[in-house]
């Protein structure tokens, strides 16, 4: 068999166990705070890892898969393939071939499992010991398990982004999920091409405190081994955009109801003409930029005191899980106006998202 994910961390879950994401399958006991049979993967600040755990045990086997695990604040594309006859299971992440391992309990726990499983979850697993559970803090965006084992170039071409292949023992489109909105679980809708699968070097996070750009946000960016967000084309400018897309802003003191359903949430875009009137540039390398698609009477050309660029994004909110993007556009305001920010961090930056909204926000890069 085979099961496919793609997954979101956002924060390492447990001060003393740490992980950021896990699937389970399995047959859970009376009380449902332990498995009597099943196994499951996730990972941990270790690495990534699977378990298993036969009806006679009361402890659960692991499986070790080396020790990258990825960077928080972006989405990772995985199929963990398990060869019970055998006792080979294989990992393949974004694209790449990762690890192949060889277990030979796997075999005996095969041959011990009852017909069918009663849980199947793409974002907790269950334990007894130690942090007794395990869920993601973040976004499952698929989660397919197939009776078959997928050839590497079929796990590769879905942790690729190249190929959607759906399950026959579960379909991520067709199951019908159970929502524990009791701790905040919701269905949210996004672009697979523009957000799931965009690949990505640096991650984005959202820094909603009310404080002016200088000195308070660049150096808050920088305490966060970040910087500025910003962007060099058209292409990055409308990233930034859809980034501030976000459904969790709606009834959020970051946004502002403009009209019926329709937000704007504001963002310094990280760049300045200080040094000349007109000419832009980033903070954090003086690099000009030419791409400015600016909102109505702006730029405002009767104050030299409008040396901040700011990205405004408007939205149209369907119901609590959809929103339209409707238009991103520029405007220049006073560099101690206070609006949010966004900070920028390498692909190995090890960070957590805290959304400390006040009044209005900002992003970093």
């Amino acid at each position: 068999m085979t099961v496919c994910t793609r997954t979101f961390p956002m924060a390492y879950e447990n001060p003393s166990f740490k992980w950021s994401a896990a699937f389970s399958l399995g047959i859970l006991n009376e009380n449902k705070t332990n498995y009597k049979e099943g196994f499951g993967f996730g990972y941990w600040s270790s690495g990534p890892w699977m378990f298993y755990k036969p009806k006679e045990s009361e402890t659960f086997s692991w499986i070790g898969y080396g020790s990258n695990v990825g960077s928080l604040h972006t989405w990772h594309h995985a199929c963990l393939k398990v060869d019970m006859v055998k006792g080979v299971t294989q990992l393949v992440e974004d694209g790449h071939f990762v690890y192949e391992s060889e277990d030979k309990g796997l075999i005996k726990f095969w041959q011990s499992l009852d017909q069918r499983f009663s849980v199947a979850s793409p974002s907790c697993m269950w334990r007894s010991t130690e942090s007794g559970y395990m869920s993601i803090y973040g976004k499952v965006a698929d989660f397919n398990i197939y009776s078959r084992g997928l050839s590497v170039d079929e796990m590769i071409a879905f942790t690729g982004c190249k190929k959607r292949i759906l399950g026959d023992v579960i379909n991520w489109d067709q199951q019908n999920w159970i929502l524990d909105k009791g701790r905040q679980s919701y269905k949210e809708v996004v672009d697979f091409e523009e957000s799931v699968c965009i690949v990505k070097n640096t991650s984005l996070l959202l820094v909603p405190l009310k404080k002016n750009l200088d000195p308070f946000m660049l150096h808050t960016c920088k305490k966060l081994m970040g910087r500025i967000a910003t962007y060099d084309n058209k292409e990055q400018f409308h990233q930034l955009g859809r980034f501030l897309l976000n459904s969790n802003l709606r009834n959020s003191v970051c946004s502002k109801e403009i009209s019926g359903d329709r937000y704007q949430v504001r963002a310094f875009a990280g760049s300045t003409d200080t040094e000349v009137e007109g000419v832009w540039k980033h903070f954090h390398n003086q690099k000009q930029i030419d791409y400015l698609p600016w909102m109505p009477n702006r730029p405002y050309l009767h104050s030299r005191e409008y040396n901040c660029l700011e990205l405004e994004t408007i939205a149209e909110y369907n119901n609590d899980s959809t929103a339209s993007w409707i238009v991103s556009h520029l405007g220049d305001i006073e560099c101690k106006e206070r609006v949010i920010n966004r900070t920028k961090f390498g692909s190995t930056a090890d960070h957590v998202n805290r959304l400390l909204c006040n009044q209005s926000c900002r992003y970093c890069e």
